[in-house]
């Protein structure tokens, strides 16, 4: 019970920053230039981004975004690394770089939110380490939900009423947002 109400303590603070911070183009690492996938053994899986800038270690209060690929099987639709300092929902890098296995869905208003939020998974652990423009993650396979497909997308989290439902936590309760990304 602690945990829904830190965890819909932390959604609601996305909320109110996505209400005062506006999105902007500005972010100039917010783009992938390549991205890999490899088996590092039967247990782990190395993903790897490079980014169009060096991307921030911290990229500083009311930064809601994140980098994402999409599964090509299982129940989530992205393994999303993502960073939304203030808000703590990870035990792992709270305030910083973390993972998220997230179901999204489409939007009602693809002007106001490419794809919505329709629930986050568990929490996952990952070893996230940047150096420069590439991000590194290295995650157990028993915590990808499926198979990922090539490619990754950087994006940029928004509370959409309008276009999207109700993001549901993963322990099932609803979170009171309604959160979407923009596909950068």
């Amino acid at each position: 019970m602690k945990t829904q109400t830190i965890l819909g303590v932390s959604l609601a603070a996305i909320f109110a920053i996505a209400m005062i911070v506006p999105v902007t183009a500005s972010d100039s690492w917010l783009g992938v230039d390549d991205s890999n996938i490899v088996a590092k053994n039967k247990n782990t899986s190395t993903l790897t981004i490079t980014a169009s800038d060096d991307i921030p270690k911290n990229a500083g209060e009311g930064v809601l975004a994140g980098f994402g690929w999409l599964y090509a099987n299982g129940p989530d639709t992205v393994f999303a690394v993502t960073t939304h300092n203030p808000v703590r929902d990870s035990h792992q890098n709270p305030d910083k770089w973390h993972a998220h296995n997230v179901v999204l869905g489409g939007s009602a208003d693809a002007a106001l939110a490419d794809l919505c939020i329709h629930s986050l998974s568990g929490y996952v652990q990952a070893g996230i380490s940047i150096k420069d423009n590439i991000m590194t993650i290295n995650t157990g396979k028993n915590t990808l939900s499926g198979d990922l497909a090539d490619g990754a997308l950087a994006f940029h989290i928004v509370n959409e009423p309008t276009a999207c439902g109700e993001t549901i936590l993963a322990n099932g309760q609803p979170s009171g947002l309604n959160l979407g990304v923009i596909v950068q």
